[in-house]
């Protein structure tokens, strides 16, 4: 597995194990409880956070040089779908409508999910959306810090729509293709 690569959920445990110990002057350090060397097989049973058992005196026990930690890895996915509800063609002065999607498609309930839209000023005029965007200054970006306050969190599974409306601008004159000369 590559180290950018994302584990699949589940329990998973890292360990940790003291390969060689010196002093100041650089002389192997004997450890009276335990024999640090590079295998985490001949430790005992390994417990988590146990460092005042003497595997030497007992081999059964725990060698504090190997310490194992257990990890619970979920990975949240949340996924966006941006979709045009009006009926193709539009004209300029059409009122048009999108949805969009929000899918926790992950294994972690969300219980903050920040959304926002772009949308170019020069040909859209926004008219409002439902639930109502925080930031609704027609400065070509709708934002809402945080959906799941007026829809509530998001559990593995569920899905979430926010609709949008503009109007369409007219098309600048200065944007009409050129004439073959």
């Amino acid at each position: 597995m590559r180290a950018n690569s994302p584990l699949a959920s589940g329990n998973y445990v890292n360990v940790a194990e003291i390969q060689s110990a010196t002093d100041a002057n650089g002389n192997p350090v004997t450890d009276i409880d335990s024999t640090p060397d590079g295998s985490n097989t001949n430790d005992g049973a390994p417990k988590n956070d146990v460092t005042n058992e003497n595997h030497k005196a007992n081999p059964g026990d725990d060698e504090d040089d190997h310490d194992p930690e257990p990890i619970r890895v979920v990975n949240p996915l949340i996924e966006i779908l941006k979709k045009l509800n009006t009926p193709q063609p539009i004209r300029t002065g059409d009122a048009i409508s999108f949805t969009l999607t929000i899918t926790n498609s992950g294994d972690v309930t969300a219980t903050a999910v920040s959304v926002f839209d772009n949308y170019d000023t020069l040909y859209l005029q926004y008219v409002g959306a439902t639930p109502a965007s925080e930031d609704n200054n027609d400065d070509g970006r709708l934002d809402w810090a945080d959906i799941t306050i007026p829809l509530g969190d998001m559990a593995p599974g569920d899905t979430v729509k926010i609709d949008v409306t503009s109007l369409v601008w007219p098309i600048p004159a200065s944007w009409a293709p050129s004439s073959p000369v």
